[in-house]
């Protein structure tokens, strides 16, 4: 492991079988793309790991449709599968030997739900929540623990501590991820769900004392919220949740097609290179100044309890 940090984002596949309106990624389902073989994803995340101290994140597409990436990431020693966090739409449940050794070993096993009941999560995924968590609890009911990845915007956020946060600690789902909506992908089309700053206020007036032992409750902003969030932090910490800063970090992503690119929000168009067309993936990944922040990136978070 090397000693310079890395956050690597790998997108394992391109298809999926939603269209949600806010996917920054323009996943949608298409036959014969020219993809990165699973055994070369591995590679990359094994070679990486010799030479950062990295934490993946693994995102589709919907990765359960490439079942294969799982046989090959259960060769991965524990020790790099407890640095991946795995991202799913959680539309298929699927119990193989070696999917649930990689679901039970991974660092983070996230599954995006965007509301309390299926006509709030269908203003944003085209499924009904209640497949969702019916697949969760068949996760969690195996020993597999589910972290909810929650998308704040205009349709949910008077909802999320009212509605989505008691229903998940009802169901005995310990861990809520919240970003708010980005207008990066599709999400350029949807601006109209994006919050305004006073629904912003609203939102944070509205966060609720929840002890973290019966749900780890974290929520990531940008730099554009760092005001408002500092404004109302007496009241934030009055609810028993912290303000944190989130220092720039060294930032790589790779497309499932092979482009190469800094933000994990940026699109191909802006990819610095295609690992498909250099000799050295490695050499060429040097040449490039990897600290990165934007106006997308997460910079301010706020978490419940005493644990970062």
């Amino acid at each position: 492991m090397g000693e310079k940090q890395l956050s690597l984002h790998l997108y394992t596949n391109r298809n999926c079988n939603l269209y949600c309106v806010h996917c920054y990624n323009n996943s949608f389902y298409q036959e014969n793309r020219k993809e990165i073989i699973p055994e070369q994803l591995v590679e990359i995340i094994k070679k990486l790991n010799k030479l950062y101290d990295i934490d993946i994140h693994l995102e589709g597409g919907e990765i359960f449709l490439r079942k294969e990436v799982f046989r090959e990431l259960a060769k991965l020693d524990k020790e790099i599968l407890g640095k991946i966090t795995i991202t799913s739409n959680g539309t298929i449940f699927d119990d193989a030997e070696d999917i649930l050794y990689v679901l039970k070993n991974v660092e983070t096993f996230r599954i995006s739900v965007e509301g309390h009941d299926n006509t709030t999560n269908r203003l944003l995924r085209n499924v009904d929540s209640d497949l969702l968590f019916k697949n969760i609890c068949a996760y969690r009911d195996i020993g597999v623990n589910v972290v909810v990845r929650t998308t704040l915007h205009k349709g949910n956020y008077k909802t999320i501590f009212g509605e989505l946060i008691p229903l998940l600690i009802e169901k005995e789902i310990k861990k809520i991820q919240i970003y708010e909506l980005q207008a990066v992908g599709r999400g350029e089309r949807i601006q109209h769900l994006l919050l305004g700053d006073d629904e912003f206020e609203t939102f944070l007036k509205g966060i609720r004392n929840y002890d973290n032992r019966s749900i780890a409750i974290r929520m990531f902003f940008n730099r554009r919220r760092r005001e408002s969030i500092y404004r109302n932090e007496r009241f934030i910490n009055k609810m028993n949740y912290n303000v944190i800063e989130i220092a720039p970090e060294n930032s790589l992503s790779i497309s499932s097609e092979g482009f190469v690119r800094i933000c994990p929000w940026d699109n191909d168009e802006n990819a610095v290179f295609n690992i498909f067309k250099v000799k050295d993936i490695y050499s060429e990944i040097n040449k490039y100044n990897l600290e990165h922040e934007c106006e997308y990136c997460s910079k301010i978070k706020i978490v419940n309890g005493n644990v970062d």
